[in-house]
């Protein structure tokens, strides 16, 4: 236990996204609310995601959503521009 609380300590210092995997029941939204606890980031809301309970095709979705539309568009331009290359 002093091993898991000595890492929760180190990456709660950073500002980092952090995944924590394990098998179910090992205590893994423990150590969630641990690092929330201890990092600069006390007070705001602790967001935990179970990801096992979400179909695969729904996580891309989300994934997109995170890079702004504009950012998008503009890498779809990109790649069809890339491909029209190639097929030249």
């Amino acid at each position: 236990m002093r091993a898991v609380r000595e890492t929760v300590c180190r990456v709660a210092a950073s500002n980092a996204t952090i995944l924590i995997t394990g098998e179910s029941g090992t205590g893994k939204e423990l150590v969630a609310d641990m690092i929330c606890r201890y990092s600069n980031r006390v007070g705001k809301p602790c967001i935990k995601f179970n990801g096992a309970a979400v179909k695969e095709n729904l996580l891309n979705v989300i994934n997109l959503r995170q890079v702004p539309l504009r950012d998008r568009k503009e890498d779809m331009k990109k790649d069809a521009d890339a491909e029209s290359d190639r097929s030249v």
